[in-house]
């Protein structure tokens, strides 16, 4: 993934006076397409709040540990199909499709699990006992919170090593910043699933 470099950073390697043209187009760019990556990935965050606002009226500070829940479970999917963090492997395009998407499927099985569990479990009671909005912003702190402390006392507080499927690559350059082919998929992922959202809750009857 493309790492987003602090103004700070790049201009204290640099040797020459800190007004300069290339160098700030650099800085530029570089963190123009790291910021639409990793702004993507939050987005794609930022809509799950948005629908369960929109229908429950209820910030559910949890959703963050449900997506992190979705996360996990990709990686576990991989790891079960026999990938391990390191080299990329050289995989057919067909085949490549078909574990990303049984990855996504699963992800999706168990973040809705997660999420419908913390539904009936937290916040229905709330519901049928006409609690405060007080009470359902407490409780999903706690929620939170506990979901939290599952993954670490199950993995640990130290990151995951990523397992690739996708070797990056580099599809075009903007300036002297080059563009990833996973930027790009995310980008595109992040555009799509905004798109579908707008025409569910918008037009349709659900």
């Amino acid at each position: 993934m493309h790492h987003v470099i602090s103004s700070a950073q790049y201009l204290a390697q640099d040797s020459e006076p800190w007004i300069n043209t290339d160098t700030f187009i650099n800085l530029f760019w570089a963190n123009t397409i790291g910021g639409l990556e990793y702004g993507s990935i939050y987005a794609l965050v930022a809509l799950g709040y948005t629908l369960v606002y929109g229908v429950l009226k209820l910030l559910n500070f949890a959703h963050s540990e449900v997506f992190i829940y979705g996360a996990y479970a990709t990686w576990f999917t991989f790891f079960l199909l026999g990938f391990r963090p390191g080299p990329t492997p050289e995989l057919p395009v067909g085949e490549l499709i078909a574990y990303l998407v049984l990855a996504v499927i699963v992800a999706m099985l168990v973040s809705g699990t997660t999420a419908l569990v913390l539904e009936r479990v937290a916040y229905r009671p709330l519901r049928n006992r006409g609690a405060p909005r007080l009470a359902f912003l407490i409780t999903a702190i706690g929620a939170s919170l506990i979901l939290q402390q599952i993954l670490f006392l199950w993995r640990g507080s130290n990151p995951e090593q990523a397992i690739r499927l996708l070797r990056p690559e580099t599809l075009f350059n903007v300036g002297s910043a080059s563009v990833q082919n996973l930027t790009v998929i995310i980008v595109v992922a992040s555009v799509l699933m905004w798109i579908w959202a707008e025409t569910f809750v918008n037009r349709t009857r659900f």
